[in-house]
C-alpha cells in the first residue's frame, strides 16, 4: 500500500480560506510552520489557539487542529488520516487477515483492527484523531488535551491493536 494522496492533502481548506502546512527557513535550518489568514506561525500552539478562537465550526476547527498538532509534533513522520473511510478500505484491502506477506513477517506490522479509525472528535477535554506512519503504514491513535496550551502537555501516540491472526 502507498500513502494515498487523498488520505494526507497539503492544505486544509474553509470557506476559501487556506491552513497551509509547511516547512519555515529559519536561519540555516527549516522549522514547522502554518500560514493562516496570511500570518505564519512557527509555534504550534500559538497556531491551534488562533484556529480554537475562529469562526470555523468545531468538527473543521478540530480537522484543522489535528493537522497542525501532528505538523509540529512529528514534522511529516506521522501522516495525518484526512479521509477515515479511503484509509479504513484500502489498508484493509491490501493487509487482510489472508495477506501471506503478514505471516511471513512475524506479523511485526500488522494487520491492525483500523476500525476506529474516524473523524477527529473530542472526548473527555482531550483532541482525538488519527495518523500512520510513512514508512510502516502503523495506523496510531492520537491523543492530546483540548483546546491545547503545550506541545508538552500528555500527547499521546498509540499504534492501533492488532487482528488477530488465525493459526493455521
Amino acid at each position: 500500500m502507498q500513502s494515498p494522496n487523498n488520505i494526507h492533502p497539503p492544505a486544509a481548506s474553509h470557506q476559501n480560506r487556506t491552513v497551509s502546512l509547511h516547512f519555515h527557513e529559519n536561519g540555516a535550518s527549516s522549522v514547522p510552520a502554518v500560514t493562516w489568514r496570511g500570518r505564519i506561525f512557527t509555534d504550534g500552539v500559538d497556531a491551534v489557539a488562533a484556529l480554537h478562537h475562529s469562526s470555523h465550526p468545531l468538527p473543521e476547527k478540530l480537522r484543522i487542529a489535528a493537522q497542525i498538532i501532528n505538523h509540529f509534533t512529528f514534522a511529516g513522520e506521522y501522516r495525518f488520516i484526512e479521509n477515515p473511510d479511503a484509509f479504513k478500505h484500502e489498508y484493509q484491502a491490501t493487509y487482510g487477515p489472508d495477506d501471506l506477506r503478514l505471516q511471513l513477517a512475524g506479523r511485526v506490522f500488522g494487520p491492525f483492527d483500523v476500525s476506529e479509525i474516524g473523524d477527529p472528535q473530542l472526548r473527555n477535554g482531550r483532541l482525538i484523531f488519527w495518523v500512520y506512519a510513512r514508512y510502516t503504514l502503523v495506523p496510531f491513535r492520537v491523543s492530546v488535551p483540548y483546546p491545547l496550551t503545550s506541545l508538552l502537555e500528555e500527547l499521546s501516540y498509540e499504534s492501533l491493536p492488532q487482528l488477530r491472526l488465525d493459526a493455521s
